[in-house]
């Protein structure tokens, strides 16, 4: 599972959730109890959401509702020179605070992004078990990131396929 991304919240022992979300909701419906977590600086509530506008659009995945929400709090100035977004691209996030559908998901195309990322429409469950292989093959094959895992499984299935139709 991806790490989740947390920061301490105002001098207490409770952490508040930067990015992962989803992840810890899944995770908890799944019966995890524990979840790979990193703590993040955050200062003030400000640059908290300023990390989770960030870490999300790098992702380039997340509920477009929710960041324009976000995005609101925060001039166009602030807008365009801390969370990278142009005008047209803020005026149509703000555009979506008067829409009436409950929730409105949304993949920025615009940009490319960072690295490659894949992405499976499955159900919670399914992530849930998927991320649990993953780690699994991290832990016993000594591999560092999900990608990675991911390609040795691949790779794994593809030599029995060809072991198989040897045979």
């Amino acid at each position: 599972m991806q790490p989740v991304v947390v920061r301490r919240y105002r001098e207490s022992e409770t952490y508040q959730v930067i990015d992962g979300a989803h992840r810890l909701r899944a995770a908890k419906k799944a019966g995890i109890k524990t979840i790979p977590c990193v703590v993040i600086e955050a200062d003030n509530d400000e640059e908290a959401k300023l990390k989770t506008v960030m870490l999300n659009r790098l992702r380039g995945k997340f509920d477009a509702k929710e960041l324009a929400r976000l995005v609101k709090e925060f001039d166009a100035d602030q807008t365009r020179n801390l969370l990278a977004f142009n005008e047209k691209e803020r005026k149509d996030l703000l555009s979506l605070l008067n829409l009436e559908a409950p929730s409105v998901k949304a993949e920025w195309v615009s940009r490319p992004p960072l690295r490659v990322v894949i992405e499976f429409l499955t159900d919670e469950a399914t992530e849930v078990e998927v991320e649990k292989v993953l780690m699994q093959v991290m832990k016993e094959q000594n591999i560092k990131t999900r990608g990675e895992a991911l390609l040795f499984l691949c790779r794994f299935w593809a030599q029995m396929c060809s072991n198989a139709q040897q045979k």
